[in-house]
């Protein structure tokens, strides 16, 4: 994953034309020229983020639901987007068909409630409402329906850890190499990105051993398994971005054009050969319903 610090060197790497990772692995801080490239790109990432907090907001979630269950914990910690719960239609063998659909918001849960249990129908949920914590879905799933939720959160790191040993499917407990800086309530994201990414309340911690979540887990999670939280709190050095990796090259591009901007032949230089990089990337992520949009509304904005 890569870190604040991490985006600020591969800055430095894209403004000096050097492909050399090895050498800009330390920054050596004493050197007056580094710390002054230093001090200018990260003014420049606080200038990016305070100005346009909002693009770097929106996050994305995802679950999956069980045959017959119809209250889930919620898989995010933030708020909600509107129509920002989305279901994967499938076939009669369960696979995958058509495009996500947008569930529609009930907010009379009290007669949400008297639907379920006067007519508890097994089918394509079809509506959702929230109760004390809680997403319940109308009507009850027929099939293992994968929802993706988007939703908005103001907490911009990630801290993260990985699994030490394997914590199988149907218990509560994950082993983890480290517990620190976790508290009880922060939602857990593990394996983020995979087949088994699956979200987790803390219950409980066993300190430097383990995490016990709210609920069993759905999936059994393997030895060095990506293990991360959101937090509002930033340690400089080690957490990741708390938004889509597929920011990073903007973020990059514009804190360059803001600390050369006064350098007009460099900065023209620097422009031509970013721009090309960043119309290939949007080029390529073009029609991605999870990166393409946001990243040609966050470039034609800055451009």
């Amino acid at each position: 994953m890569t870190t604040y610090l991490d985006l600020i060197i591969n800055t430095v790497l894209i403004r000096a034309g050097n492909t050399d990772l090895a050498q800009w692995s330390d920054i050596d801080t004493t050197d007056a020229t580094q710390a002054k490239i230093l001090l200018e790109l990260n003014n420049s990432l606080r200038d990016i983020w305070l100005d346009n907090c909002s693009l770097f907001e929106d996050r994305i979630a995802s679950m999956t639901t069980v045959i017959g269950q119809h209250n889930y914990d919620m898989p995010y910690n933030g708020m909600l987007k509107q129509d920002g719960v989305l279901l994967q239609p499938q076939d009669t063998n369960g696979d995958n068909v058509g495009k996500q659909e947008v569930l529609k918001w009930n907010p009379n849960y009290t007669k949400f409630f008297q639907d379920n249990v006067l007519n508890p129908q097994l089918s394509q949920p079809r509506e959702y409402t929230f109760f004390n914590n809680q997403m319940y879905l109308y009507p009850y799933p027929d099939k293992a329906y994968v929802c993706t939720l988007l939703y908005e959160s103001t907490n911009w790191a990630l801290s993260n850890t990985t699994v030490d040993v394997i914590s199988n499917a149907g218990q509560k407990v994950l082993s983890v190499a480290s517990t620190q800086e976790f508290s009880t309530g922060n939602i857990i994201i593990i394996n983020r990105g995979t087949i088994t990414e699956e979200t987790g309340v803390i219950a409980s911690i066993q300190a430097g051993i383990s995490l016990t979540f709210v609920g069993n887990l759905t999936f059994t999670h393997q030895i060095n398994e990506p293990v991360i939280f959101e937090k509002q709190s930033l340690d400089y050095a080690n957490d990741t971005p708390n938004w889509d990796s597929a920011y990073h090259d903007i973020v990059s591009y514009e804190c360059l054009k803001r600390v050369f901007y006064n350098d007009p032949v460099r900065l023209g230089v620097y422009t031509n050969n970013a721009g090309c990089l960043l119309a290939s990337m949007i080029t390529r992520l073009n029609g991605s319903q999870d990166n393409g949009s946001r990243i040609i509304t966050a470039y034609t904005r800055w451009k």
